[in-house]
Formats: structure tokens, C-alpha cells, sequence
């Protein structure tokens, strides 16, 4: 073999053997410390890929032949003798939306992002707050009454009462509590009974809705239901376009056990939301009534309004003997089609977003 310095043999020692030009820049170069790839590259005895300098490792784009490429490149200078290692994460994230975070030993793991992935377009989604009230009872009409932003729409179904309370499942301080107090086992045809938030068209504009690029939305929230296996319907109604769709869950199967839903809309691109502070979508839980709203077809995409296309397919009638319950806490209605983690806001910043809409009065000793 001849050796870099000309001389015939084995290679030993700190003698090197170099393939290449006489440039030192390019060569391939085996010592006893292994293979130099180029001047400033190293594969080591310990199958250690070394780079030194400022020269980086190059991942090329997959198309053949491509030249752009992604580098990964060490500080300049990193400010100590004490070198460190990257441990990557040993399965790909649980979710979209989450990143890297790291230990101090270098150990790196998927994390949701704090303040949330994507924002909740619900407002007050944990039943945290409730300024009117903490519970009402006696209840036969429309309105709010308890937790803020969450009110009633109620038409000659029944009396109930709605209250904010605790019994939430893990991570979770309060639910939301609808109990029927006076049955309504034949409702008429127009007999009606949603739980439901409307969101303010401001906050919706990113949606898109009436563009080709209209977004997906995704509603997610934990319930518990003591009516077993019933169909249940949830309901967005677009105001400004008179437009609706529908998607249906099941209670849980033991009757009264905490589950949580996830259910994914499609975005509108037929509609409108106007850029006002009216409704730009009413989320509706449905909770019975009648054939007009319930006897239709069912409605998946977004299309003009049918009242009875509302809730079709739904066999829960809450109404049908005293004492059932609805409960729910946890609700989230983000962009994308998968459910992120739901983030309670602190309970100031919460305030705050429920008293653009209402701001409760109290004793000086408050």
C-alpha cells in the first residue's frame, strides 16, 4: 500500500492513508482514528459521525439529483469544554401540533405546546363562570340563566333545572347540569330543548366561510348522560347565511359514565359569517322536542336551513321522565380536524372573555 508519505507498507500509528487530491480538503483519509470523509468529518472506531468547525450535516431533498438540502450545523462557539447529545424521541407525536421540549440531560419528548395548540372558540368551555347565578330552577323558556355564554333555547318542553356544579371527571373542576323537574313524555310536533353557545362573528373570520379555502372545525367535550346509548345531535347553525349541519353522538353505554366526544364539521364554503358582532355560528346541543325538528334527513354538510334536518336521527328526549340529566364540561371548537388539548384558561382571563357579554354586580365585600 503506498502511504501518504510515499513510503511502502502497512499503515500504522498516526500514519495515514489518503485517497484523493493533494488537498487535504479533498480526500478521503483512514488513520487510526478511522475514516475522515473530508478534512473536517470524522467516522470514528465507535461508529461516531464527527463534524468539526463550522462544517455541517447535509440531508438533500428526496428527488434525484435534487440539490437543495436541509443542514444541521453546530454553535460556533457554544461557551464551555462541556459537549452534550440530542436524544431524539423514540415515537413519532401523539398528536398534531406538538413539539419537541428537552431535559436538561438532553432527552427530548413531543409536548403539547403551553396556551394551547389551537385557541377554543367556546368561551367559559370548563363551566368555571357563572355570574348571573350559580343555578336556576322552574325553567320553561329561553334565556340565560347560569353559566355565562351557555344559555337555553326551551319551547313547551318541559321544566328543568340548569346548574353550574362539580362531579367532573379528571382535570376538571365544573360541569354544566341540565335536569328535567317536570316530564314532557309526547312532545308536539314543535316542541324544542337545545344547550347552546353563539359565537360572535368577529372572532370567526379566520374560518373562511364562502371561500374555497374554508376551514374545518373541530368540537370536542366530555359528557355524561344517565339515558344509556341515545343518539344525540349537535347542531351549528350559521345565522348570517340561514345555513345548518349536524353531526350525532352516542351516550355511553353505562349510563351516567363521563366519555368524551369528538366530532369534526366541515368548513362552508358556501356560506358567509359578516364581520360584525352578531352570531357567526350557534353550537346546539340537542336535548329533545318534537317531529319538526327531528323527522328530516340527516344532515352532514353544510346546506340551507330545514328545521327538520336539525336533530334527525336523535333518540334522546331528556324530557321524557323527571329527573334525567345532561352533563358536559371541557368544551373546544378549534381549526383542523383532530382535537387538541383542552387548556383551561386562568380564571381572570375567563372573566374576562364571559363580561364582553355580561358583567355581574356585587357587594362591596366581594
Amino acid at each position: 500500500i503506498l502511504k501518504s508519505d510515499g513510503t511502502n507498507g502497512l499503515v500504522t500509528g498516526a500514519t495515514q492513508l489518503s485517497l484523493g487530491y493533494a488537498s487535504a480538503n479533498n480526500q478521503i483519509q483512514l488513520d487510526s482514528n478511522g475514516v475522515r470523509l473530508v478534512s473536517n468529518t470524522r467516522l470514528d472506531n465507535d461508529n461516531h459521525l464527527t463534524v468539526r468547525d463550522s462544517s455541517e450535516i447535509r440531508f438533500t431533498e428526496a428527488t434525484e439529483n435534487g440539490n437543495a438540502y436541509v443542514g444541521i450545523k453546530s454553535p460556533a462557539d457554544k461557551g464551555s469544554d462541556a459537549s452534550y447529545t440530542i436524544t431524539l424521541p423514540s415515537a413519532a407525536p401523539a398528536s398534531n401540533g406538538q413539539s419537541l421540549t428537552a431535559t436538561t440531560a438532553g432527552v427530548t419528548s413531543w409536548a403539547t405546546p403551553a396556551g394551547g395548540v389551537n385557541p377554543n372558540l367556546i368561551i367559559n368551555g370548563a363551566m368555571s363562570v357563572a355570574q348571573r347565578a350559580p343555578s336556576a330552577t322552574g325553567i320553561t323558556t329561553s334565556g340565560y340563566y347560569c353559566l355565562d355564554r351557555w344559555t337555553l333555547n326551551l319551547s313547551n318542553y318541559g321544566t328543568w333545572l340548569f346548574k353550574q356544579t362539580t362531579g367532573a371527571p379528571a382535570g376538571f373542576g365544573k360541569i354544566l347540569e341540565v335536569e328535567c323537574s317536570t316530564a314532557d313524555a309526547s312532545p308536539a310536533a314543535g316542541d324544542d330543548f337545545r344547550v347552546m353557545q353563539r359565537i360572535e362573528a368577529y372572532t370567526l373570520q379566520h374560518l373562511k366561510y364562502g371561500d374555497s379555502g374554508a376551514q374545518d372545525i373541530t368540537l370536542s367535550f366530555w359528557n355524561a348522560c344517565n339515558q344509556a346509548s341515545k343518539v344525540v345531535a349537535v347542531h351549528i347553525y350559521q345565522p348570517d347565511g340561514s345555513r345548518h349541519v349536524t353531526k350525532t353522538f352516542t351516550t355511553n353505554a353505562s349510563g351516567g359514565t363521563w366519555q368524551k366526544t369528538t366530532l369534526t364539521f366541515p368548513g362552508d364554503t358556501g356560506g358567509t359569517i359578516t364581520n360584525d358582532n352578531g352570531a357567526g355560528l350557534e353550537v346546539q346541543f340537542y336535548m329533545g322536542g318534537g317531529t319538526s325538528f327531528t323527522g328530516g334527513s340527516a344532515n352532514t354538510t353544510w346546506s340551507s336551513y330545514t328545521a327538520a334536518n336539525t336533530a334527525a336521527g336523535q333518540t334522546l328526549m331528556l324530557g321524557d321522565t323527571v329527573n334525567n340529566y345532561f352533563r358536559m364540561t371541557g368544551v373546544k371548537l378549534e381549526v383542523g380536524t383532530s382535537a387538541t388539548t383542552f387548556e383551561d384558561n386562568d380564571i381572570n382571563q375567563e372573566v374576562i372573555r364571559c363580561r364582553r357579554y355580561c358583567q355581574g354586580s356585587y357587594a362591596d365585600d366581594n
